[in-house]
């Protein structure tokens, strides 16, 4: 079962999804000012 991976790959996974929403949260953020 997918929730039964390691913590630290959902670790190195959250951040990767961290990685590519940053971008597009300041892009949004930027753009609503």
């Amino acid at each position: 079962m997918r929730n039964m991976l390691p913590t630290d790959h959902k670790q190195s996974r959250d951040r990767y999804c961290l990685s590519r929403l940053k971008p597009l949260l300041q892009g949004w953020l930027s753009a609503s000012d």
